[in-house]
């Protein structure tokens, strides 16, 4: 998808994402990390910020603990890498949503109205209603959940849902582009 003047090309990397980049038994481990990594050393380049926006949810940090506990990781080691990815250059390259001054009072709603749009797993309305949200500002997805493609391909049509093996790929495409 091409920027469309001034706004920024938005990826949105869903949990499991963040999940294949800390087990390194993963299959897409590798995938993930250099997907990641890239992102995170790129951001320091002022063109590259200029053309591109990173953004997860604010839950991801629950879900990537409740998933690394399921794979039987130690407190200390989820703690370690939900440490890791609060760090500034972290938080400086991946944007949380929802926006910060939403009250949850205010986001309860949203979710529920999304519960009903989506009819999907609670994780995945709460992906999808972070999605949604900020519908204008992404243009792909990273997941290589199923369950949250099936829902975000019947109900946001303009957004292209990508693999995290793609991801790295097609962001060395748009930059390429960009001549950045």
């Amino acid at each position: 998808m091409e920027k469309k003047q001034n706004r920024k090309i938005g990826f949105y990397i869903d949990t499991n994402a963040f999940v294949s980049y800390a087990k390194q038994k993963e299959p897409n481990h590798r995938l993930s990390k250099k997907f990641i990594d890239y992102i995170k050393k790129n951001m320091k380049n002022k063109k590259f910020n200029e053309h591109f926006n990173f953004l997860t949810s604010k839950f991801t940090e629950a879900e990537i603990a409740s998933a690394l506990k399921r794979q039987r990781y130690s407190h200390d080691k989820i703690r370690g890498f939900l440490h890791k990815i609060s760090s500034p250059d972290w938080a400086n390259a991946i944007t949380p949503l929802p926006d910060p001054n939403l009250k949850i009072r205010e986001f309860v709603p949203i979710v529920v109205e999304a519960s009903i749009k989506y009819g999907a797993t609670f994780a995945d309305t709460v992906q999808a209603c972070c999605i949604d949200l900020h519908r204008d500002n992404i243009d792909y997805v990273v997941t290589d959940d199923v369950g949250l493609t099936k829902v975000l391909k019947k109900k946001l049509k303009r957004i292209k849902i990508i693999g995290v093996s793609k991801a790295l790929p097609q962001l060395q495409v748009l930059r390429s582009k960009k001549i950045i």
